[in-house]
């Protein structure tokens, strides 16, 4: 040994206790996986990842879901990708890309080809292709940690094009090195899953599901609607439900280990179950720190006042608020024009205030055929 080596051990006795070599050592071999793993991601960032897009409704639970999945360490999520397209397409107005390029999109088809073209891109980290209004979105520093940190860069330096080219390699380094691409939507049409499915042999799809009578109790408290506008709300949500329906159970019978229903009422009845269906679903193992974050959630969390945020306090009881709060001529009109979304999902209608709709232990959905293998 070296003089000053000697020296250092003298004045520093503690460094060679047992305790502080296993200390050393368990922290020498820590730093020698993260950087043969993070060299192995460097080397190699295009290799096979896992792939889930949500689909969902409005208000029907689809920021829980991917709060849960997000939440593994090696995950890249995307918080509705689609919105700022989605918007200039529908209002007939040009659409800006970051490679230059400007284009209008008038017909269905067109956006459903659209919609497919930058999920894709999304998926496959191909940001050159996306629109710049995607990339400059507020909705990136939403409920995601893979894009905030793009989003604060975008912040710093001003939004505009010359920010995006600067701070895209924020984003493309998350994107590039995560295990698992998540993205959720309620943007879409699934004759744009269908093309997606061709395109990505990788992805899987998550169809949620959740009560109408639910969903539009829950646009009410946020204020998204008022109750007297629930007849044409629940007539426009039940007609783009029962329009996806067939769609989804041929995409099931088409892709029958690559696209699942989710009803909401399972995630918010059994969250820890539900939790790690999704996870063996998306190919990736769920950890305890997930698990751990499920129950958070869904248990401890904050309570029922805090409407934007994927905290459910007790998630089985905010999940039935619906039950104790709305009114009874509400719960019957909604019923009166979803018939057949409840024919083909399985929730009942109520015919009974005190009996069915307050009576919280009285169950208002039964199995059918569509959601017989749900998650």
């Amino acid at each position: 040994m070296q003089p000053h080596c000697r020296r250092f051990w003298a004045r520093h006795p503690s460094f060679l206790t047992p305790r502080a070599i296993a200390l050393w050592v368990v922290l020498g071999a820590g730093l020698l996986y993260y950087s043969l793993t993070s060299l192995y991601d460097f080397l190699y960032p295009t290799r096979n990842r896992s792939m889930v897009l949500v689909v969902a409704y409005m208000r029907s639970g689809s920021s829980l879901v991917g709060d849960i999945l997000q939440h593994h360490q090696s995950s890249f999520y995307v918080f509705e990708p689609l919105r700022s397209a989605t918007e200039l397409a529908y209002s007939n107005q040009s659409i800006t890309f970051y490679n230059s390029s400007v284009r209008k999109y008038t017909s269905p088809e067109e956006i459903t080809q659209l919609h497919a073209e930058l999920l894709y891109n999304w998926f496959t980290c191909n940001f050159s292709d996306l629109d710049l209004g995607s990339l400059t979105s507020d909705y990136l520093r939403f409920y995601s940690a893979s894009t905030l940190p793009y989003h604060n860069c975008l912040r710093r330096y001003g939004g505009d094009v010359s920010s995006v080219k600067y701070c895209l390699g924020y984003i493309q380094s998350y994107c590039d090195h995560k295990e698992l691409r998540t993205i959720k939507t309620i943007r879409l049409n699934l004759k744009t899953v269908d093309i997606l499915l061709k395109w990505l042999p990788r992805l899987r799809v998550i169809h949620l599901i959740r009560d109408p009578r639910a969903i539009i109790h829950s646009r009410v408290r946020v204020k998204l609607l008022t109750w007297e506008k629930i007849q044409q709300e629940a007539i426009d949500l039940c007609a783009k439900i029962s329009t996806d329906i067939p769609l989804s159970m041929e995409l099931k019978q088409k892709y029958p280990e690559r696209f699942k229903i989710l009803l909401y009422e399972n995630l918010a009845e059994r969250p820890e179950e539900v939790s790690h269906r999704m996870y063996t679903f998306a190919g990736i193992e769920i950890k305890a720190y997930v698990v751990g974050y499920v129950r958070y959630l869904t248990l401890y969390g904050r309570g029922v006042d805090c409407f934007w945020c994927t905290q459910r306090g007790n998630s089985k009881r905010t999940s039935l608020l619906w039950r104790i709060y709305t009114l009874y001529a509400h719960v019957r009109a909604i019923d009166e024009v979803c018939g057949r979304v409840y024919h083909m999902t399985g929730y009942q209608p109520i015919t009974n205030e005190t009996t069915q709709l307050r009576n919280l232990s009285h169950p208002l959905r039964k199995t059918v055929r569509f959601t017989g293998d749900s998650l």
